[in-house]
């Protein structure tokens, strides 16, 4: 650019671009977990926290799905986590966006886990004060527009019960 002079040339370079995924609905059995992006394959998950007393506070709440390689697919790009939000009404229609989302992070042993102690205490604390309800878990792909991944899970009539579903809990009385 000289003094005294304008460049009026713009270089852009886009980066969106428009897509529609086809495909078939997973096949999974009544026992098993599925989530898939693009197609928006979405799962619930319930938890009975009843044995949970009013005067608890939730110290640490971990929620562990183990995945089963055999049946699930990954595609390019790939993500290693799964998204976890809580339902806001027992229709399981909507997430309440008021606590946010809790990735679940897969470690070598096929393990997708993350801290739900947030989603517990408020599920205890509504029980009790006609708050938020025990509504569930939404279990979706972390990247569910940008990812074609299959994430299957054990459900809770696995045949090892170490692959079940978990959600260990840390409590302590008030």
């Amino acid at each position: 650019e000289e003094p005294g002079s304008i460049r009026d040339t713009v270089i852009a370079f886009p980066t969106l671009d428009v897509h529609v995924v086809e495909g078939a609905l997973p096949v999974i059995g009544n026992d098993q977990i599925a989530v898939q992006g693009g197609l928006g394959i979405r799962s619930k998950l319930s938890f009975d926290i009843s044995s949970l007393k009013k005067e608890y506070i939730i110290n640490s709440a971990t929620l562990e799905l183990i995945e089963d390689p055999s049946l699930s697919a990954v595609g390019s790009p790939t993500t290693d986590s799964v998204a976890v939000n809580i339902y806001a009404n027992a229709e399981q229609d909507s997430i309440n966006t008021d606590y946010g989302t809790v990735y679940l992070a897969k470690d070598s042993t096929n393990r997708f886990s993350g801290n739900v102690t947030f989603f517990v205490q408020a599920w205890l604390n509504g029980v009790y004060n006609s708050g938020i309800g025990n509504y569930g878990l939404r279990v979706s792909a972390f990247n569910e527009t940008g990812t074609i991944d299959k994430h299957v899970f054990y459900g809770s009539t696995a045949v090892d019960p170490a692959l079940r579903p978990r959600l260990k809990i840390t409590y302590t009385k008030r």
